[in-house]
C-alpha cells in the first residue's frame, strides 16, 4: 500500500546560527518524513547532541575537511536508510561535504549543496565539472533500474525569472544563464522542466526558508520531472515582482529505467 512521503529541502547558511532561532521546533512543526540542509558550515568536532538527535528523526552529515565553515549537508530521516553515502568516489567532491546520498530501497534520495562558481575561473570550472560527474555517476544508478529524486541548492538560475536583474547577469556565468545550458542542463537530456506550481508565496517561504515539495503531474512522455520551486523567492504572479534572491532549490525527480 502505498503512501505519501514529505520532503523539505532548507538551505540554512550555517546550522550552529539558527539553533538559536527555534530552529527544531521549526522542522518539527514542518512535520517531513525527510528535511536535507545545505550549508551546515559545521565540521564533525563540531557536531552536538542537541544537533543531532531531534525526537522521532534519525541524523547523517557530510563534513567539508578542508576548510573550516564551509558548505557541509544533513538529512534528517524518520525512514530508515538502507545504505548512506557521502561521496561519489572523487575526493576532490566529496571531501568538500556537499553530498548525501540515501538508499531507501523503492527509490534513492540525493542531498546535495552544488558548488557556487562566482569565486573564479578555477571554481566556475569545479562548478562545471561536478555537475558533470554527479550527473554521470546518477545515470548509473538509472542505469541499475533505480529511481532516484535529486534536491538541494543547486546554486544555478534556470531562466530569467529565477534572477532580479537577468540582464545584468547575461556574462556573468557563475549564475549559468540558459545560454550556458552545456553547464548541466545540457546533462539531463530526457528532462522537463516544471518551473512553477501552486505556491502562494509568504515571508518565511521567500527569504531562504524551507522548500516544501508539493507534487507536480508526471509528464505526457512517461520523462522525468525537475521541479523548480519557488520557495526562495517570490514570483512574477501577483505584484509582477521578482526577488533580488537567485531561486536554486530544486528537486528532481527521475523515473527508473
Amino acid at each position: 500500500m502505498s503512501r505519501k512521503i514529505k520532503l523539505i529541502s532548507w538551505n540554512v547558511n550555517g546550522l550552529r546560527a539558527i539553533l538559536a532561532k527555534a530552529f527544531k521546533q521549526s522542522l518539527l512543526s514542518l512535520d517531513a518524513d525527510v528535511v536535507a540542509l545545505q550549508e551546515t558550515k559545521l565540521q564533525e568536532p563540531q557536531l552536538t547532541d542537541e544537533m543531532k538527535n531531534i525526537d522521532g528523526y534519525r541524523s547523517y552529515w557530510s563534513f567539508c575537511t578542508p576548510k573550516k565553515g564551509y558548505s557541509g549537508v544533513a538529512t534528517y530521516t524518520r525512514l530508515e536508510p538502507l545504505a548512506v553515502r557521502t561521496g561519489i568516489g572523487i575526493p576532490t567532491y566529496d571531501t568538500e561535504g556537499r553530498i548525501l546520498e540515501m538508499d531507501f530501497g523503492d527509490f534513492v534520495f540525493f542531498n546535495i549543496y552544488f558548488p557556487n562558481g562566482g569565486m573564479g575561473p578555477d571554481r566556475l570550472q569545479y562548478k562545471l565539472d561536478f555537475y558533470r560527474d554527479f550527473f554521470l555517476y546518477t545515470d548509473g544508478l538509472r542505469g541499475q533500474g533505480r529511481s532516484l529524486i535529486i534536491t538541494g541548492d543547486y546554486n544555478t538560475a534556470h531562466n530569467e525569472i529565477d534572477l532580479k536583474n537577468p540582464k545584468a547577469n547575461e556574462k556573468n556565468a557563475s549564475k549559468l544563464h540558459p545560454s550556458n545550458a552545456t553547464g548541466w542542463t545540457g546533462s539531463l537530456p530526457t528532462a522537463t522542466w516544471t518551473p512553477f506550481v501552486t505556491f502562494t508565496p509568504t515571508r518565511s517561504n521567500t527569504r531562504g526558508g524551507p522548500t516544501v515539495f508539493r507534487p507536480v503531474p508526471a509528464t505526457p512522455d512517461g520523462g522525468s520531472t525537475i521541479f523548480s520551486s519557488p520557495g526562495t523567492l517570490s514570483t512574477r504572479a501577483g505584484s509582477g515582482r521578482r526577488s533580488s534572491r537567485m531561486r536554486s532549490s530544486v528537486r528532481i525527480t527521475v523515473p527508473s529505467g
